[in-house]
């Protein structure tokens, strides 16, 4: 089970928690997801409002109505696919069953 907050109202204490890991990028996710399927009561704390590290998304408008979902992490350079070493993380956690995987056959880029 996730609990998420943006503030927390006190420290924790340190009887409450068997790990503590500190940043909630990939590293820090796959540890702390590892840890608790291995039955420590882990909390990650993160500085950023947003989790992930450097594996965000970003939208933009699309023209005529709806939006764009621009993936900016390192899945777009290596997919999702079985050697990717985050879905390994999500397969060991049992966490792949609840992610929605979108496959591309290739892609590109034009800069100004």
């Amino acid at each position: 089970r996730i609990k998420t907050s943006v503030q927390l109202a006190a420290g924790p204490s340190s009887s409450e928690y068997d790990v503590i890991v500190i940043g909630a990028g990939l590293g820090g996710l796959a540890c702390a997801a590892a840890l608790g399927k291995a039955g420590r009561k882990v909390l990650v704390v993160e500085a950023h409002s947003v989790c992930g590290g450097c594996a965000h998304s970003f939208t933009r408008k699309a023209p005529g109505g709806g939006q764009y979902i621009f993936d900016s992490g390192p899945s777009i350079l290596t997919d999702m696919g079985p050697r990717n070493p985050l879905r390994l993380v999500l397969d060991y956690v049992g966490a792949s069953e609840y992610v929605e995987w979108i496959h591309y056959d290739g892609w590109g880029m034009r800069t100004p």
